[in-house]
């Protein structure tokens, strides 16, 4: 509702959450050291100066601008980190052992980017085509979504809002994990308790890690349907000339 509401929502929350997180950490850690050097009056006169401009309602905006940037570096990083581990797990996921087991390794399956179903949609298709496979799902991963939103816009849409939501969990848990260490060496608590803080941030951390793990095998089940379905193509699918895209779609540049 909010991504409707205030348009472009979507993509600064994630980075704002992150970046903010890890500047309080920051401040928490370092708040020994910045205090020693404020109550030693060894803030240079540029600094000072700086300080009285700004005010206090400058010096916010200027660290929810610093936030949103350290934030878009870590947001990325770990995205694309994501995908790629992805990617890795696309040759296990594609053998015939994976996709007709009935249990299925949890470890693996936790982590498997595609839904069984959508997996043997995709799987055929390729079989029928003869087209490698693993290219194919790994093009699906990579995408980001660019072909989908000028075949369908509301598909599109829907698919983004699970990227943004799977985005927003991934790039909170190891900023979140950080302000809880930083946050207990702050507090005097005996160690066991502050163990015992860093470990259920930890576990908490694992099953938003998973949640965000589960959207993004929504979102990544979502997209291969539609390449089954012939809604949006791919790379290598658009070399096959048995399942070209519509004449007046144009794709983008490989």
């Amino acid at each position: 509702m909010l991504g409707i509401v205030l348009p472009g929502i979507r993509e600064i929350r994630a980075p704002l959450a992150a970046g903010t997180l890890l500047l309080i950490s920051a401040y928490l850690l370092l708040y020994d050291s910045a205090h020693t050097v404020v109550a030693g009056d060894r803030i240079s006169p540029a600094l000072q100066s700086v300080y009285d401009a700004l005010g206090r309602t400058g010096l916010l905006v200027a660290a929810a601008v610093a936030a949103y940037l350290v934030g878009t570096v870590v947001t990325r990083t770990l995205s694309r980190s994501t995908r790629l581990r992805q990617v890795a797990l696309v040759p296990h996921i594609t053998t015939g052992t994976y996709r007709t087991a009935t249990r299925k390794p949890r470890l693996l399956a936790w982590q498997a980017p595609f839904s069984r179903p959508s997996l043997a949609r995709v799987v055929r298709l390729c079989e029928e085509r003869k087209l490698p496979t693993e290219t194919v799902l790994a093009e699906i991963v990579l995408s980001g979504g660019k072909r989908l939103l000028v075949a369908n816009r509301d598909l599109y849409a829907d698919y983004d809002r699970l990227q943004a939501e799977a985005e927003l969990r991934l790039a909170i848990v190891p900023p979140a994990l950080l302000l809880a260490v930083a946050m207990t060496l702050q507090v005097p608590a005996a160690l066991s308790v502050e163990i015992g803080a860093v470990a259920l941030v930890a576990v908490i951390g694992v099953m938003v890690l998973g949640d965000a793990q589960a959207i993004l095998r929504d979102a990544h089940s979502m997209y291969a349907h539609m390449v089954a379905d012939g809604v949006v193509s791919t790379p290598t699918l658009d070399r096959d000339p048995d399942h070209a895209l519509p004449t007046d779609i144009e794709p983008e540049p490989d």
